[in-house]
């Protein structure tokens, strides 16, 4: 009955109405009539058309509202209320993004559910945050004893894993360096480990140079005893000037895995005038094969030196088999030939390397004993005088049955040749001879042969007892 009503809410709504006739003299004013009203919304609907930039991966579900874009309308006729990613990792996801029509376009549209403010679910892209390759820091890692760690440029433990980093001792190994996962990717778009090389250099060992070493003019650096670690360039340089002077030596420390070895090391020797160097003019006479390394002293002479003034300590061959070898001999100078004298090494006594001749061992040839084989169905053995199976080899000397076959002997190796300087083979006849049963005469004595044997002991032979003894011989 309200005079002014607003309908500002859609849909269908009751009110109660007066009628108020023009002639109200002769006609009733009628009130409380029921009357209903279809409200209706003549705004137009709009369907956002939303547009979402592909979103670099930042591990958040954030969208930068600047990303979104709202193609069939103006800028200023919405606005972005909200926008979050159902997933932040990288790959094809979705956004649920809150729109609001501006006052003025709501005046004359409405957004998909009629309302001015609407949710829609949109599909988003997210595509991997490029991130800077790892590089090693330029720094020279030298070995200290303690575990180190590779020192690099834009490593991000976040967003990167690494192995190979630490190390302790000297040397290189390889550091690999790979992304996270799937939600990175290295600046050149690839997705490959990164592989560097970390080195710990040797270091340098602490050392102190050797003093107070004297030698003689003429001796050979070795002959220089230096303190251990120690050595020289060259051991076999000879002083050949008296006075202060210096020679190159090197430092070798005992953990050369981890430490330098230091060459060239000037080391102070202080050199005096003394004995004369002699080199002993060693001559072996040609040894024969023993199957040792010995060297008779008595074939042993040194043309330079009188065999008074010497001894020889120790002779031995480096090889045990005929032919051309070595020789180490150790010659020790008596102490009163030392007191003017001394070896090339400027010691008493020193040790040479000699050339030497082994020939080989001269073996009698075997010959076979004179002897008959006779059958016995048994297998018989060639028997020979001066065989000998440690330097000699043999084939054919077992038969059993009657015939003849090639006995074949032949030296073992090169260290041997037969006693007139030959090395052929040596090749015999062996036969075993078949007889017939019955009685033989032997150096004089009755013997019978039976299946190729003589029998032995009490025997019946045609009836008759027979006696023989161990040797077959008939005994009467």
């Amino acid at each position: 009955m309200d005079e002014t009503i607003t309908l500002d809410e859609l849909g269908t709504h009751n009110y109660k109405a007066r009628y108020t006739p023009n002639d109200e003299v002769n006609y009733e004013i009628i009130n409380d009539i029921d009357l209903t009203v279809e409200v209706i919304d003549n705004r137009q609907i709009i369907i956002p058309n939303i547009i979402v930039s592909d979103k670099t991966y930042d591990g958040t579900n954030n969208i930068d509202n600047d990303t979104i874009i709202i193609s069939n309308l103006e800028y200023n006729e919405y606005t972005v209320v909200s926008a979050t990613l159902t997933s932040p990792n990288v790959g094809q996801t979705t956004a649920i993004i809150v729109i609001k029509l501006s006052d003025s376009k709501y005046q004359n549209y409405v957004l998909t559910d009629g309302q001015q403010e609407a949710e829609y679910t949109v599909n988003v892209n997210i595509i991997p945050e490029q991130i800077k390759k790892p590089t090693l820091v330029d720094k020279e890692y030298i070995y200290t004893g303690e575990e180190q760690t590779v020192e690099l440029n834009d490593y991000n433990s976040a967003k990167m894993d690494i192995t190979g980093n630490k190390r302790t001792s000297a040397g290189e190994q390889e550091v690999i360096v790979s992304l996270k996962n799937d939600n990175y990717r290295w600046e050149d778009n690839t997705t490959t480990s990164v592989k560097l090389t970390f080195k710990i250099n040797k270091a340098q060992p602490t050392y102190t140079v050797p003093t107070g070493l004297v030698v003689n003019k003429g001796q050979k650096l070795s002959s220089i005893e230096l303190p251990e670690n120690f050595q020289w360039m060259n051991p076999d340089e000879i002083v050949t000037s008296a006075g202060e002077q210096t020679f190159k030596g090197k430092y070798i420390p005992d953990d050369i895995n981890n430490y330098k070895i230091v060459k060239n090391i000037d080391i102070p020797v202080n050199s005096i005038d003394g004995k004369s160097i002699i080199v002993p003019n060693i001559i072996v006479q040609d040894k024969e094969y023993d199957g040792t390394n010995n060297i008779n002293f008595e074939t042993i002479d040194i043309t330079n030196i009188d065999i008074n003034d010497y001894t020889i300590v120790s002779a031995k061959t480096t090889d045990l088999n005929a032919g051309v070898t070595t020789a180490k001999i150790k010659i020790k100078l008596t102490d009163e030939k030392y007191t003017t004298h001394m070896l090339s090494n400027g010691t008493q006594e020193e040790e040479y390397i000699i050339n030497v001749n082994i020939i080989a061992q001269k073996v009698k040839k075997p010959t076979p004993i004179n002897k008959i084989y006779l059958y016995t169905e048994e297998e018989q053995t060639i028997e020979l005088n001066d065989f000998d199976p440690n330097k000699m080899s043999i084939y054919g000397n077992k038969r059993t049955n009657p015939g003849k076959q090639d006995v074949i002997i032949s030296l073992i190796n090169n260290n041997y040749k037969w006693e007139d300087n030959s090395t052929n083979n040596i090749i015999y006849e062996f036969t075993i001879t078949k007889i017939p049963d019955g009685w033989y005469d032997e150096n004089s004595n009755r013997v019978y042969y039976k299946r190729g044997k003589k029998l032995i002991g009490k025997q019946k032979i045609d009836n008759n007892m027979y006696l023989f003894n161990e040797e077959g011989i008939l005994q009467t």
